[in-house]
């Protein structure tokens, strides 16, 4: 028995290396090539935007008509007929944004006119400039560098007989790459 054990290893090995040969053989009459695309995707650095200086139109005296006061995106006001300017002084929005040198960032608001409030009583701002007087409320900026200050100018419309009191109020400033 021991003879005939080892006749049938010998038989199933042998078996086994003429499948395995013949599958070798299959692949290679089977062969073909195929070319795989490789992609790489390299993301500028995640885009950060900090208010860090606010839209302040000061303070004021309202005359007895409707006027406005423009701060331009340098920061110069332009007071309406009946407007008497007092301190504090008046300041343009400044938007940091923080991102890949030479990407180009996208700035809008999500409106284009903002109210600002004291209690029940409201002002309207409007006339929005992102970066540059004629900026509007959509600008695309280059960063010159990883950070750049944006400016933000802007119009309020005081009413006649405005009420005397401190306005508040805020709009977005969206940023994407």
């Amino acid at each position: 028995m021991k003879k005939g054990r080892t006749h049938t290893r010998k038989a199933l090995l042998t078996t086994a290396v003429v499948t395995l040969s013949a599958i070798v053989v299959a692949h290679e009459a089977g062969a073909a090539d195929v070319n795989l695309n490789i992609n790489a995707v390299i993301v500028p650095s995640p885009l950060a935007a900090n208010a860090i200086q606010d839209l302040d139109f000061g303070a004021f005296f309202p005359g007895g008509a409707p006027s406005t006061i423009d701060i331009d995106t340098a920061g110069v006001p332009t007071y309406g007929v009946g407007i008497a300017p007092e301190a504090p002084p008046v300041s343009e929005g400044i938007i940091h944004l923080v991102g890949s040198t030479g990407s180009v960032v996208n700035l809008s608001l999500t409106n284009n006119t903002a109210t600002i409030t004291n209690g029940t009583t409201n002002m309207v701002v409007s006339q929005f400039q992102i970066n540059t007087d004629a900026g509007g409320t959509t600008e695309a900026v280059t960063l010159p560098g990883s950070t750049l200050d944006v400016p933000i100018g802007g119009t309020l419309n005081v009413g006649a007989g405005q009420a005397f009191g401190t306005y508040n109020g805020t709009i977005t400033v969206n940023a994407s790459y």
